[in-house]
């Protein structure tokens, strides 16, 4: 291999931009007159090269040429000519895509600024008819529902959640990691059901998006459980949903009988679950529900009473205070804790496993333990950080 090129006689290849790879230069050997050069010079991208192995016959553009024109010399044909010609217009259709795509590129932007501009435009005067019929408190006379209907805003309230299905807790998430792959499983159990897309989740979970809400709804029912690894079949979860938290709830309480009596007082809930302690596992009298916006206004209005006890109904609390395990102390978390170990009963250095002494709060000494709401170092807190 020699160390020179012998289009442009260099050893390195020009260059016609900078890139990351301009040190790098793919030399290529021709296999007519075994003559070595740069893949630039003979016409060849980077990713020609790429494709390029030694089965490959390859001939140089020196070649190519010179058989052009000792075929032309001897025929009538003037073959120099008519490839000159094609190369022209080959860059000539190049030249206009290019200019093409940036002509659509161009009228896109432009159509989605002024699709953005109507949008202000619409919303404004929204917002402005909302004022008006919530100032004046009137309904809207016949001249202004006329002009409406001349110019009718279009608001769709479809909900793309209503046809989205998930799947979470698989056994071989990496069986699925393909939208392929999982299209496939669904085929397999309900070929007649149209799917729109679907692909895998962050997680190890599988989202399948359904043409409407009853083609979700079958999946849902006919998915047997043996498909996708045995995952959980579910809807997506609402994050609009309100937290509401019942204290006081007899533990011989199920959450299904819990969930029964709210139906019965037109009070639907999206998940009711009883919590534990988080030491020793054992259910609390304490019940987590959440619902919507409109069932949480209700279930805050009604009186609950089980076993001559009234139940205490409070909405989740925006502050949260934050308790470190370790050393009991506010603030920060245990795993960036580095104070020594305190009970959080007793504030001893024990665990709270061993623990046999009175009750002394770590924070404020008082005779309770660190995690009462009743301790003055956590009502500071939490007015701090209520402001």
């Amino acid at each position: 291999m020699t160390s020179v090129c012998f289009i442009c006689l260099n050893e390195d290849a020009p260059q016609c931009r900078v890139t990351r790879n301009s040190k790098k230069d793919n030399w290529l050997e021709c296999d007519g007159c075994k003559q070595w050069f740069h893949a630039e010079c003979g016409g060849y991208t980077a990713l020609d090269c790429k494709k390029f192995s030694s089965r490959n016959w390859l001939k140089c553009v020196v070649c190519c040429l010179r058989n052009i024109h000792t075929s032309s010399s001897q025929g009538n044909t003037d073959l120099s000519s008519l490839v000159t010609e094609a190369v022209q217009n080959r860059v000539t259709v190049s030249s206009r895509r290019v200019s093409a795509s940036s002509n659509t590129v161009s009228k896109s932007s432009s159509a989605l600024q002024h699709s953005a501009s109507k949008t202000c435009i619409l919303s404004s005067s929204v917002s402005a008819a909302k004022q008006k019929c919530y100032t004046n408190d009137s309904c809207v006379t016949d001249k202004e529902s006329e002009k409406s209907e001349e110019n009718p805003v279009l608001v769709s309230d479809t909900n793309t959640n209503e046809n989205i299905l998930i799947i979470d807790n698989i056994s071989n998430p990496a069986d699925f990691s393909s939208s392929k792959r999982i299209l496939h499983e669904v085929n397999l159990y309900c070929p007649e059901v149209k799917i729109e897309y679907a692909y895998s989740l962050a997680k190890g979970g599988v989202a399948i998006h359904t043409v409407d809400k009853s083609a979700r709804d079958f999946l849902l029912s006919k998915l047997p459980q043996e498909s996708f690894g045995g995952g959980a079949k579910h809807l997506p979860r609402d994050r609009s949903c309100v937290t509401v938290f019942i204290k006081g709830v007899c533990t011989s309480v199920s959450t299904q009988d819990f969930t029964q009596v709210l139906k019965r007082c037109h009070i639907e809930t999206i998940d009711v679950r009883r919590l534990v302690n988080r030491h020793s596992g054992k259910p609390l009298r304490v019940l987590k529900v959440k619902c919507s916006e409109e069932n949480s206004k209700r279930l805050l209005l009604c009186q609950i009473v089980i076993n001559n006890t009234t139940c205490v109904i409070e909405k989740e609390r925006s502050v949260r205070v934050i308790r470190c395990y370790n050393c009991q102390s506010f603030g920060h978390l245990a795993k960036f804790c580095s104070n020594k170990r305190r009970c959080e009963f007793c504030s001893g250095s024990h665990l709270h496993e061993h623990c046999s002494d009175e009750i002394r709060c770590a924070n404020c000494g008082g005779n309770h333990s660190a995690s009462s709401l009743l301790c003055p170092v956590y009502i500071s807190q939490y007015e701090v950080l209520a402001k």
